[in-house]
């Protein structure tokens, strides 16, 4: 197993869907997106925000933290929150 060590705060996302079809799938791809949004990672791979991020050896860690589902007659409301944080591989530390 690679040894990382994390280089940012933990964030709680949330998102919200609209169809129970790739529930969590469309959801995680979204939450990526905010991810990179959230911690300044554009799309050359460099962030504006973590200080100590370096393209080739940190990566964006997503983790499913729970759904809540509301609705009724009317429709339903799927919001899915996930944990978000960077981590930097140990090996690449000079």
């Amino acid at each position: 197993m690679i040894s990382t060590r994390v280089i940012s705060d933990k964030k709680l996302i949330y998102v919200t869907r609209y169809s129970p079809a790739r529930l969590i799938e469309d959801a995680s791809i979204q939450a990526t997106k905010l991810a990179c949004t959230l911690f300044g990672i554009d799309e050359y791979g460099h962030s504006n925000i973590i200080s100590e991020w370096e393209r080739s050896c940190c990566s964006i860690q997503l983790e499913f933290a729970g759904i809540r589902i509301m609705g009724g007659p009317a429709g339903w409301e799927y919001n899915v929150s996930f944990n978000v944080w960077c981590e930097k591989t140990v090996d690449c530390e000079g």
